[in-house]
């Protein structure tokens, strides 16, 4: 393109392809012509009204940067170096969503894969080809859309689980299982490729499916939107329980039901000095089966429908083998004690209890939570240290803010600066080839720092769960919390001043308090009462908005 006796240019770009049978060339020139036929100031008035629409519903600020004007890499080598920067990550919070809204909007043919659509040439490239891995990374890219205000870029991803994902895990669980229901293992791409990958040491990985299906459920609990329960996320789950009602086998041992061949991705295990990867009940196993019978359960009782399957599955989840501490003080990663082929290994799948899930809490399961710490810092202090990755310490980070370890998370964070760092901010793990991008870096860090400032997985609202001394005073408004809610709040001295609540469904709200509070609506006062130590439950209507001031 030469361009001579001007001062500026407009390029109008666009891009379709055939997937779905879709006709490219038509498309890109509708659209085109439809682009030309308005001036630049509009469609840039466009663009900006339809991003800011969603990036503002939530804002951060934790603090001053001490270099404000300094260009992002000085930034960053400075933090790199070990100086505070707060700012530094409130940026990288909201870079996470503003890439997320980048790449996945309500009318994506397809939802966010490894990279979004960020494809730097070299991701496409390596052995997991942008894909939909099952085992960590798409559901990461995700966590933050019910979180961060942002749950019509969740649409993508559900309606794929639903509509493509499903159908070919059918097959899968009828061709390669004999068996009803749907199932798909560690990966998948747009057409829903669901068999288990060529490789069966890190390919048997059949829970992989319920896993990311479990996302239809986390869209319920933070809308309520009973609707799209009924038609669309329990039929998922339903038939993903019943593949699971029919492929578990009691051992004849202990009565447990068990699930296998399977592995703990991607770790391997040392029986009689040798590695070994597929075995048995793998704990991942135990923690994404258990979850899916919980929520096929609840949400049979919520829709009012199903008692005799319920029942089932209720029998079956009792009958799942329990959370085992082993010799070194950990959560088990495998049902026996085995040691890890590769201590360092950046997947901890045995702590998904800890997060996504609530499984494991300090307030409910104490020693649990301290087997958890106790298998994070084996990671970490593994011979040679931990096999950092993007996702993987993102994973680290969200373990400490569930457990509430406050310094432990954000050391988490430095580590993730200073061992990923990139000047762009958008970064890939150490261990890919070439360093290739992941989007999971960014989201995946986004989620973190939401759940350092509010947690509500254990049925109330948790304010500043894991608030680091670097960050004594900030404020954030948009967040979001399961039970229909909007949270806003600022804090000083690391303890929370007024916070806004607004009632989206008219659910009674119970919020983890340190001091006593009062509670107004309107300019008038809300009852409430005192359901817990430290916790006070009020009654709210939808579309309402209630102030709690200390």
């Amino acid at each position: 393109i030469i361009v001579e006796g001007s001062d500026a240019v407009t390029l109008l770009l666009t891009f379709e392809s055939t997937f779905g049978g879709a006709d490219p060339v038509s498309a890109c020139r509708a659209r085109i012509a439809a682009a030309a036929a308005l001036p630049y100031a509009e469609l840039k008035a466009r663009h900006v009204a339809d991003h800011q629409a969603l990036f503002r519903r939530a804002t951060l600020d934790l603090g001053p940067s001490p270099h404000p004007d300094a260009p992002l890499d000085r930034r960053l080598a400075a933090v790199q170096a070990g100086e505070d920067d707060p700012a530094l990550a409130a940026l990288l919070f909201q870079f996470g969503r503003y890439l997320l809204i980048g790449s996945s909007r309500p009318d994506s043919p397809l939802p966010a894969h490894l990279t979004g659509v960020w494809n730097d040439n070299v991701a496409c490239r390596i052995g997991w080809t942008c894909d939909y891995h099952l085992d960590i990374n798409t559901q990461m890219n995700y966590w933050i859309a019910e979180l961060t205000g942002i749950p019509e870029c969740h649409l993508p991803l559900l309606r794929w689980i639903e509509e493509t994902l499903v159908p070919s895990g059918r097959q899968t669980a009828r061709t390669l299982y004999d068996l009803p229901g749907w199932v798909a293992h560690i990966f998948s791409n747009p057409w829903g490729f669901s068999a288990p990958g060529w490789s069966i040491w890190w390919g048997m990985h059949p829970t992989g499916g319920a896993w990311v299906a479990t996302h239809l459920w986390d869209h319920y609990a933070f809308t309520g939107d009973k609707h799209f329960l009924a038609e669309h996320a329990y039929p998922v789950l339903k038939e993903a329980a019943e593949f699971f009602l029919a492929y578990l086998v009691e051992d004849p041992a202990t009565g447990w039901l068990l699930s296998g061949p399977s592995n703990s991705p991607e770790n391997q295990f040392l029986f009689q000095g040798e590695p070994y990867a597929v075995c048995l009940a793998p704990t991942a196993d135990r923690i994404l089966i258990h979850e899916l019978f919980a929520e096929c359960i609840e949400a049979s009782k919520i829709l009012g429908v199903d008692q005799g399957l319920r029942e089932r599955i209720e029998a079956a989840q009792a009958k799942l083998p329990p959370y085992k501490i082993g010799r070194h003080g950990q959560i088990q990663e495998w049902l026996d004690d085995y040691d890890e082929a590769l201590p360092q290994h950046r997947h901890t799948t045995q702590l998904l209890g800890v997060f996504p899930y609530a499984q494991i809490t300090p307030e409910a399961t104490p020693a649990l939570a301290e087997a958890a710490r106790a298998s994070i810092a084996r990671r970490e202090n593994a011979p040679g240290g931990y096999e950092e990755g993007s996702w993987g310490r993102n994973l680290i980070m969200l373990y400490h803010a569930r457990l509430g370890d406050r310094e432990a998370v954000y050391a988490s964070l430095n580590t993730l600066f200073r061992v990923e760092g990139d000047r762009s901010l958008m970064m890939g793990p150490k261990i890919s080839p070439r360093h290739a991008y992941e989007m999971d870096y960014n989201t995946g860090a986004t989620a973190a720092i939401a759940e350092m400032l509010l947690q509500s997985h254990q049925g109330y609202l948790h304010l500043l769960p894991a608030l680091p001394a670097a960050w004594p005073d900030g404020s954030v408004t948009g967040l979001r919390a399961r039970g229909g809610f909007e949270v806003d709040f600022a804090w000083e001295g690391r303890r929370f001043a007024e916070v806004v609540i607004r009632s989206q469904l008219g659910n009674r709200c119970r919020l983890r308090v340190g001091a006593p509070v009062t509670i107004v609506c309107d300019d008038q006062p809300a009852p409430a009462f005192e359901c817990a130590p430290g916790m006070v439950e009020f009654a709210t209507e939808a579309g309402r908005t209630y102030r709690v001031r200390s």
